[in-house]
């Protein structure tokens, strides 16, 4: 999890309705945790990973028997499940997503943030990127809603949010170059160096699905 997923939770939290137990699926903490975020909230956290470690409260493999999974938690549904930077981690998505969704109680919500733009970075592997039309397609299939004004691309090093979910964000910190270095390179490219690759920033995918 990186510091700046806990912006979109931040956002959302307000807007959830009849929220007083959470689920984190991917919990170790590596380099952050939002427990303390849930918990200033007065919402009861549990963490899970495949992995026991820091962070962690129930020991699971989400894309596992479901029936296990249930079994592992006690039986137990959240009024919201969240995974924050852990999807591109799993080598099966769909069924990850899918046994999310099914942990969430009838009205519940499953909240996404998932990389769409970002550098290999295995922990231990790093499998896929998911764009916003694979969540749009995601809802449809599996008869949820996107909760209204809730899907977003996020740029990780100015923290800003867009709605607009056909483009990629061409902001990039100054340190980088800003706009118009990477307008640069692009022309560069063109005309003169075709080894160069078009920069973006790290960008995330940010969604809440709401289960009927």
């Amino acid at each position: 999890m990186d510091r700046f997923n806990l912006d979109y939770v931040e956002m959302m939290l307000p807007r959830l309705e009849g929220v007083k137990t959470v689920l984190d699926v991917g919990s170790l903490d590596v380099n952050g945790t939002p427990r303390p975020l849930i918990a200033s909230r007065g919402l009861q956290y549990t963490g899970c990973d495949m992995t026991a470690g820091p962070g962690v409260d129930v020991v699971i493999d989400i894309t596992g028997d479901f029936v296990s999974i249930v079994r592992s938690l006690e039986g137990r549904r959240f009024d919201l499940v969240m995974s924050l930077n852990t999807l591109e981690h799993i080598f099966e998505p769909l069924k990850a997503l899918d046994n999310m969704l099914a942990l969430a109680r009838p009205g519940g919500y499953l909240l996404v943030v998932a990389p769409c733009v970002w550098e290999p970075h295995a922990w231990p592997h790093d499998y896929c990127r998911l764009l916003p039309d694979f969540f749009v397609k995601y809802a449809q299939s599996r008869g949820v809603a996107v909760v209204e004004d809730s899907m977003f691309l996020s740029v990780r090093d100015t923290r800003k949010f867009t709605s607009e979910l056909k483009s990629f964000p061409e902001e990039i910190p100054d340190g980088a170059g800003g706009y118009f270095g990477r307008k640069l390179r692009h022309f560069a490219k063109i005309f003169a160096a075709p080894h160069l690759k078009e920069s973006w920033p790290r960008t995330s995918a940010n969604v809440t699905f709401r289960r009927t």
